[in-house]
């Protein structure tokens, strides 16, 4: 969406204050998504009250700061600048100094970084890569290769959304849109937003919301005249959330008045958007079948790695997920459009890595008699020949166990990570049967064991659910017991949640401290050992560098086993290798990640 709106003229904005429409682009894979975007809808209102109240009290006191300005001070201004900055503070962090609607992961972080200094826990982002710890492999998912929920400005995506949404919010990022004076915030996940805008408020729903956007011409790049015509003294930031939550819960309350985008209509944000800023309300979340072109425009957080989102939907119904109703049943791009991508986007423009996702990457093929292994051959076939290194995204148990073999064989391709992540949700087979997930633990374990023996070091990343309803003591030990014995050296964490309209929620829920003991049981074990990185000390590695850590003076980069690598780079001294691979000796190995020297 963000390459979409910028290539029609919009700008983006950093602080949420600034904007003028703030774009949420929303995920139900995990609960912290949903109610992040509710603090941002409720943050924005305020914010809204507030400065339309500002704006009133400007009128009288005009004159008066008029005056004091040709006297050349500045004392009146500025207490009234404190006095604003005091009521946004009061908006974020409550009047006692604390957040009054702070929405948390299931790992107690913070959902948003500018309240990280208040929180403690919550400044991942700003922690050192040596450091990271929980905020950076212990993330919380429900079961679907999306390791994301929500992220905001400072948070890393991949700590808050699935990787498809990822794909999703590249094409409409983590920043804010602006259209030169209209500004647009499109905050990945969950930003702070919501309010009505002056003028016309036009509810336009169902066929009347296509027959609207359909009359539209395609919009055109807006000119200075036409944001000046648009601009006033103070406007409300219009909201726009996108993605699964309006899809599946369309009617939730906390709409009202907002403009919706479903997950099939993506490549309507610049007519949403358009829309909007002249006053109506757009609700577009008709269901369709047709797929949305991987050749959309794109802004990358990284320039260096393309998301290719190769199906949507899935085959599976998890008694506990909500994705299902938003995406749908397993619908597959055909090969031939994946691959072309792949071509463009290495030939044109300097891709180095290619994560491919969807809520199933092991269903892939399965509508259209194909399967994930004929995809993977055709894929390493174009790239076999440069240095581009391909990443597969989530696959669930039973679909990578009819091809574990052929995976292996895949995995230990130059060009393939030896990666991959699958999640189990608990080691109880009564647990699995009240998910509805379809395997039994000795399948699981089967696929382990397989992929350990015929890739030695392969990086296996898995998820735990904590606390589904009637798990008990029993289910929960086998549980721990599988994380003791396999040492997963990525671990997702969460909590259960129930999520109306699932089977799920229905179901005898857990008590909350319950929950949250054996959460923090299964987190202790977790932290309780070191990965599994020794059979990397002291040896050669050829490194592929893709990043510019913000948090320390190094560069990161990730070995063929996607272990993350950290070389120094005091004074950008090694700068220059990002987009390339290098050999680096491995100096010290660490729970996250492994540091180098310059072979």
């Amino acid at each position: 969406m963000m390459g979409l709106l910028s290539n029609y003229g919009f700008q983006f904005v950093k602080n949420i204050e600034d904007c003028n429409i703030c774009i949420i682009n929303s995920c139900t894979v995990k609960n912290p998504s949903e109610e992040s975007m509710k603090t941002i809808i409720n943050y924005v209102n305020k914010l809204n009250r507030l400065n339309s109240s500002d704006t009133n009290m400007g009128s009288v006191n005009k004159q008066k700061t008029q005056k004091k300005k040709q006297q050349g001070t500045q004392k009146g201004e500025q207490k009234e600048q404190k006095k604003k900055k005091k009521k946004i503070d009061e908006l974020k962090y409550g009047s006692a100094g604390h957040l009054e609607y702070l929405s948390t992961s299931s790992s107690g972080l913070s959902d948003f970084p500018e309240f990280s200094n208040i929180l403690g826990v919550s400044n991942f982002d700003k922690i050192s890569d040596d450091k990271k710890g929980e905020s950076e492999k212990m993330r919380s998912t429900c079961g679907c290769e999306k390791n994301d929920g929500i992220y905001t400005e400072k948070i890393n995506k991949e700590e808050y959304l699935c990787t498809m949404k990822k794909e999703d919010t590249d094409k409409a990022n983590d920043l804010i849109c602006h259209d030169r004076g209209n500004k647009v915030f499109g905050k990945n996940e969950e930003r702070k937003e919501d309010t009505n805008m002056c003028g016309i408020s036009l509810l336009v729903e169902g066929e009347k919301e296509n027959k609207l956007i359909d009359k539209r011409h395609t919009a055109n790049k807006r000119n200075n005249n036409e944001i000046a015509q648009n601009c006033s003294p103070w406007r409300d930031i219009k909201i726009i959330v996108c993605g699964c939550v309006p899809q599946a819960e369309k009617d939730m309350d906390i709409f009202e008045n907002i403009s919706l985008v479903g997950v099939n209509n993506i490549d309507k944000i610049v007519d949403v958007v358009e829309n909007v800023i002249k006053g109506y309300h757009v609700k577009y979340l008709k269901q369709s079948k047709k797929m949305t072109s991987l050749n959309l425009p794109k802004i990358r957080k990284n320039k260096y790695i393309e998301i290719i989102n190769i199906n949507n939907g899935c085959l599976g119904n998890c008694t506990y997920c909500k994705t299902k109703f938003a995406r749908g049943d397993l619908v597959s791009y055909n090969i031939s459009d994946i691959v072309n991508r792949i071509k463009y986007v290495c030939s044109e423009e300097n891709i180095k890595e290619i994560w491919l996702t969807s809520e199933d990457t092991g269903a892939y093929g399965i509508d259209l008699d194909l399967n994930i292994v004929i995809l993977l051959k055709q894929i390493l076939e174009y790239v076999e020949h440069g240095d581009v290194m391909i990443r597969l995204g989530m696959t669930n148990p039973p679909y990578i166990l009819k091809h574990v073999k052929d995976i292996c064989n895949l995995l230990k391709h130059k060009n393939m990570y030896e990666f991959i992540h699958i999640p189990v949700q608990s080691a109880s087979n009564n647990v699995l049967k009240n998910m509805n997930r379809e395997y039994n633990i000795e399948d699981f374990i089967y696929v382990v064991e397989n992929l350990r023996k015929y890739v030695p070091n392969i990086t296996i990343s898995t998820d735990i659910i904590c606390g589904f309803p009637y798990e008990t003591v029993d289910d929960h030990n086998e549980t721990i017991h599988l994380i003791k014995k396999y040492k997963f050296p990525i671990l997702n964490i969460s909590q259960f949640y129930p999520r109306k309209g699932t089977v799920a929620y229905n179901m005898k829920k857990i008590n909350t401290k319950i929950v949250k003991n054996r959460s923090r049981e299964v987190t202790d074990v977790f932290l309780s050992y070191k990965n599994n990185y020794d059979f990397l000390q002291g040896t050669i590695q050829n490194v592929l560098f893709t990043e510019l850590s913000s948090k320390s003076e190094h560069i990161i980069g990730h070995t063929k086993q996607y272990v993350k690598v950290l070389l120094s780079n005091k004074e950008n001294q090694n700068i220059h290798l990002l987009g390339h691979f290098t050999s680096c000796k491995i100096v010290s190995t660490h729970k996250w990640h492994v540091v180098a020297q310059l072979v």
